[in-house]
């Protein structure tokens, strides 16, 4: 009889070695389930009269408190089920398994255990093989087909009529036209040459509609860029300068504002403001006059953004001016005459807002909000004018064109709270939408009415589980703290389980932002600190020393803040991977049993992979399917949010667009989009409602948060688009037009246009749009046998040079992308491999190498701060660039 036992079974989160399962408590077959559900790679079987043992081939920690198996934990090199304390273990013997019941310890040793097979559960030797029926189309019937009347009726068929024949070629040629020239009429090369001389841009255009861009009813009006000066203008004004055209026209227009002068001091107010300059501050001027403006025939308002040209007036006379236009508005207004007013505040004066506010002021918001549209005013001032004329619809396509929700929000709730409310609901929608769920609970909280609604999405957020769900006990915690002990379990799951150090840091980091300090956030803190702590130590969050004390005094706990220890060093940190000196190497891992068409990391060790026509999975960083979404998909479009996703499928000239909304796991179609553009380009990232997308002459901004992807942003090009690049800060395109390649630079997320510069490139070579401007890439094989990749960086002529490795036998080039702004990724061939190399441009120098198998290439995606490559055996390699951290697995 063994010594008598006080602690039978491990508690809370331990280093398991080992499950037992019991004969007493299962039979043979529910044992061997059960084997299988918690099998790991590396893993072991052995078979005893007293049950089944499965050793791991290394400790996992995990909470004793749940699982299927007893778990066993080494105690002095033998398994043992329980801790034992003092002489307990004394009579362990040779054993090598110590198993605890009735207060005694029973051993056992390994060697007495039969091995276990359990492939056999899953072999396929018992299923029989059978051929599938061929469909081939040699085989296949015929599909059946309409006949033409005229091919059924024969000679009994009038013949067509001229006009009819008529109709018919012209429906030919002009579908001949539209093919020939890429869906869009080309200009003659003389009013092309005048559309450069004047400086214009190719005309814009915004509507609603299919995704096609074609117009609809109700849709908001275009984004004009801002106004040039008219190169013809410039170039003029400087001839001017140098000769004495300029004091000719000097007196002239000196002696038109005399007349003008004349006219407002003789009370004639409606000649003078047919006659009046207009002042600017309303608009972009197209340059310097050179004359005198004619007289207007009325006094309508301009529709557009631009104010025309504009007269160069001293400082006195601009001030003048002003003044007297100023008090002629006051006279008008006064007068009841309220479009003359108007056209002074607007045409004159350039005050554009303080005219949209007269007429909301005369109850006319209707024609303010089209005012507004056409002058492209701030996003916030239309969707408030829409809303007053009860225009719901376009201001909502608006607010989420420009994010516009939170600023107009603050414009309408002092003195039109309904709309605000109104406003606000749809702004907890939209953040909805975009997989924000929390930001749209706080949102719709100040809302009574809707609090329950706001709660419904908390619930949802919680199920998340992951990071969200972790934030969002920090949310319940603030909005509904008396509900916070129902949420013990999870809690308890948080502090002991060492697999969940990613949601720990997450709620750390809500805490820390957490606007107020309140009883229920302060026992949050208390209960997750020592975990916290635990897990900077050994290097799973990056919270500093400072961080970790806030949370202590957060807590408010006097007897935790005294058994605190000093917080230890954090382990070491990876560099930063283009930062770095040293070169990491890695290889391809072992081929899966899924091919990946496209990933992207879904936060810490869960990825969106998309199958083909498989379908989506989102796995684990095993591999293994976590969610199946039955939709195909060989494109990912990813939010940044990491809660919603478009799958985009490639069907016979369309691309089907589908949402996944990844916290409620549900999926709803969108519409399509025409493949008939071969240039079709689109960002791999959108922030859950505007998704940008070019083809090979345009430029689209769709709008996902309804079915239809209707148009919010379109502007229409010279010449095709032969590559864009899509980042955090912005867009920019590199477009080939008829006389040269341009290069457009959008910022903000009004997509305002920050530049159009020319940019001159070789079109025999390989080029790439970086952060700077452009790289143009050209290999090189020397006389040595070695290879050089030699580019010209952004505004500069010279070669650079970079030694690419002389075993390679035939350097490949169509696998280059420039990464994080300094990094420049080529491939080379190996024989039966590839290697990807990354360079930091700068310095020249090597940072990452990774062999690749050659008959199934690599897809690189760079994704927020990873480097992802994927092939269609099924591979994965992630290369984190802020610290140099890789992870490798295969789909299976």
């Amino acid at each position: 009889m063994n010594a008598p036992v006080r602690q039978p079974l491990w508690q809370g989160c331990q280093p398991v070695a080992a499950l037992w399962f019991a004969a007493a408590l299962r039979d043979e077959s529910a044992r061997e389930r059960c084997l299988l559900r918690e099998w790991q790679p590396g893993a072991r079987a052995l078979r005893f009269d007293e049950g089944d043992l499965l050793c791991f081939a290394a400790p996992v920690w995990r909470d004793c408190n749940q699982g299927l198996g007893l778990p066993l934990c080494r105690h002095d090199g033998v398994l043992c089920s329980g801790p034992l304390q003092g002489g307990e273990g004394a009579s362990l013997g040779e054993g090598e398994i110590g198993l605890i019941g009735g207060a005694q310890l029973h051993t056992l040793a390994l060697q007495l255990g039969q091995p276990l097979d359990l492939s056999r559960h899953l072999s396929l030797a018992d299923y029989a093989l059978r051929l599938p029926f061929d469909l081939d189309e040699t085989g296949a019937a015929a599909p059946l087909t309409g006949k033409n009347p005229r091919e059924v009726l024969g000679a009994k068929a009038p013949p067509a009529s001229a006009a009819a024949r008529q109709f018919q070629q012209l429906l030919q040629r002009r579908a001949a036209e539209r093919r020939k020239q890429g869906g869009m009429p080309q200009r003659g090369p003389f009013a092309r040459w005048l559309d450069r001389l004047a400086g214009k841009k190719p005309a814009s255009a915004s509507a609603t509609g299919d995704g096609s861009g074609k117009p609809a009813p109700g849709g908001i009006a275009a984004r004009r860029p801002p106004a040039r000066p008219q190169r013809w203008r410039t170039w003029l004004s400087r001839a001017i300068d140098l000769t004495r055209t300029g004091a000719l026209l000097g007196w002239q227009q000196a002696a038109y504002l005399r007349k003008l002068l004349g006219q407002f001091e003789n009370n004639n107010l409606d000649e003078a403001l047919r006659n009046a300059l207009p002042l600017g501050g309303g608009g972009e001027s197209a340059g310097e006059a050179f004359g005198t403006p004619g007289r207007r025939s009325n006094l309508s308002l301009s529709s557009q953004r631009d104010s025309g040209i504009a007269i160069n007036l001293p400082e006195a006379i601009h001030h003048q001016l002003r003044k007297l236009y100023r008090q002629a508005f006051e006279r008008l207004d006064r007068a009841g005459r309220v479009d003359e007013a108007l056209f002074v505040l607007a045409e004159l004066l350039g005050a554009r807002q303080e005219a949209l506010d007269y007429l909301v002021k005369h109850q006319r918001a209707a024609e303010a909000a089209e005012l507004a549209l056409g002058w492209d005013m701030p996003a916030p001032s239309i969707v408030r004018l829409l809303l007053l004329a009860g225009d719901t619809a376009r201001a909502l396509l608006v607010a989420r064109r420009d994010d516009a929700f939170a600023a107009t929000v603050g414009l309408l709730e002092g003195q039109h709270p309904e709309l605000a409310a109104q406003l606000r609901l749809e702004w907890g929608r939209s953040l909805v939408a975009r997989g924000d769920w929390l930001a749209a609970v706080e949102t719709v909280w100040p809302l009574p009415s809707q609090r329950e609604l706001a709660t419904q999405w908390l619930l949802a957020a919680e199920k998340a589980g992951a990071e969200l769900g972790a934030r969002a006990l920090v949310q319940r915690a603030v909005l509904l703290p008396d509900s916070l002990p129902q949420q013990a379990r999870r809690l308890r799951a948080l502090h002991d389980s060492a697999a969940l150090s990613s949601e720990r840091a997450a709620l750390a980091q809500a805490l820390l932002a957490a606007p107020q300090r309140t009883t229920a956030l302060g026992r949050l803190s208390a209960l997750l600190l020592p975990a916290i702590a635990a897990d900077r130590a050994l290097g799973r969050n990056t919270l500093s020393g400072k961080e970790l004390d806030r949370l202590a005094r957060h807590a408010g706990d006097p007897l935790l803040l005294a058994d605190l220890p000093p917080w230890l060093t954090p382990a070491a940190q990876g560099e930063p991977l283009l930062r770095g000196n040293t070169l990491l190497q890695l290889a391809a891992p072992a081929a899966g049993l899924h091919g990946v068409c496209d990933i992207a990391a879904l936060g810490r060790d869960r990825w969106l992979v998309a199958l083909g026509e498989t379908g989506v999975a989102v796995v684990d960083a095993g591999g293994r399917s976590v969610q199946r979404y039955a939709l195909p998909a060989q494109d990912l479009v990813v939010a940044d949010s990491g809660l919603v996703a478009l799958a985009l499928a490639r069907r016979e000239g369309v691309i089907q667009v589908s949402r996944i909304d990844l916290v409620g796991q549900r999926i709803s179609d969108l519409g399509s989009l025409p493949l008939a553009d071969p240039g079709l380009v689109f960002n791999r990232r959108y922030d859950g409602l505007c998704w940008s997308v070019a083809g090979s002459r345009h430029i689209r901004v769709l709008d996902t948060a309804a079915p239809g992807l209707a148009v919010l942003w379109q502007v229409e090009t010279p010449g095709c688009i032969v590559q864009a690049r899509y980042c955090a800060a912005g867009e920019d395109y590199l477009v080939k037009a008829p006389d040269g390649f341009e290069r457009w630079v959008y910022r903000g997320r009004e997509r305002r246009l920050a530049r159009r510069e020319e940019v001159v490139l070789d079109s025999a070579r390989p080029v790439l749009l970086e952060e700077n401007g452009t790289l143009q890439l050209q290999l090189v094989h020397t006389a040595d046998d070695s290879h050089k990749l030699l580019f010209n960086p952004a505004g500069s002529e010279q070669q650079e040079v970079l030694e690419l490795d002389p075993a390679a036998a035939a350097p490949t080039c169509h696998h280059c992308l420039a990464v994080d702004g300094c990094g420049l990724l080529a491939a080379l061939q190996y024989g039966r491999n590839l290697r990807y190399l990354l360079f930091h441009t700068y310095r020249k120098q090597r940072v990452l190498e990774l062999d690749w198998p050659a008959e199934s290439p690599a897809q690189v995606f760079v994704r927020g701060d990873s480097l992802l490559f994927a092939d269609a055996r099924g591979r994965v390699v992630q290369v984190h660039l802020d610290s140099s951290r890789t992870q490798t697995f295969a789909l299976i």
